[in-house]
């Protein structure tokens, strides 16, 4: 995961964050639009929510019109949908975790015991694992068998589909920004 990836992660697990980008998905919007568009949001919240969507590459503000938008709506539309924005919510919060999403991607390979995990991830120690477990299991990403005391993804297909669109997003936003770099080193000489 790169450097911004966690706060990408954060930003799709705020319940008051995904009812602004799910919104600015519809078509551009205004902060008076999206606090009338999300009742029982305050302004202060709106604003500081577009703040840090917009420092992490996904909505772009127009100055003069003072208009928000979606940077990668194409990317959004798969993460944002309707139905399930609550669920995923505490999903996206759960995976944005330290080593949350590499418990996860080992778990859709075969399921596995806390020791087991442990084990197989290096950095992780025993009750880092056992609390990325309780909160992916809250967040209905897993599930224990009690018998085995395995842990296991609930759907991994859909687990993988999202973590897949996520994926594009993020590396669509990273390229952005290694382009934008790169434009300045080739400016200073």
């Amino acid at each position: 995961m790169t450097g911004r990836t966690p706060d990408l992660l954060a930003a799709l697990g705020r319940r008051d964050g995904q009812h602004v980008l799910a919104r600015l998905v519809e078509h551009p919007a205004h902060v008076g639009e999206l606090i009338d568009a999300n009742a029982g949001i305050s302004q202060p919240t709106v604003s500081r929510r577009l703040a840090e969507l917009e420092a992490i590459g996904l909505v772009a503000h127009a100055q003069k019109k003072s208009l928000y938008t979606l940077t990668r709506p194409a990317h959004m539309r798969p993460l944002l949908r309707t139905e399930r924005r609550q669920r995923d919510a505490a999903l996206w919060s759960a995976l944005g975790r330290p080593h949350a999403v590499e418990l996860v991607l080992t778990l859709i390979a075969a399921p596995r015991t806390p020791k087991q995990l442990t084990a197989a991830i290096d950095a992780l120690d025993g009750r880092t694992v056992s609390r990325r477990l309780a909160e992916l299991i809250a967040a209905g990403a897993l599930r224990r068998d009690h018998v085995t005391g395995s842990y296991r993804v609930m759907n991994p297909r859909r687990i993988r589909a999202l973590l897949r669109s996520f994926s594009l997003l993020a590396s669509d936003l990273l390229s952005a920004e290694l382009a934008a770099e790169q434009s300045i080193r080739q400016r200073l000489g």
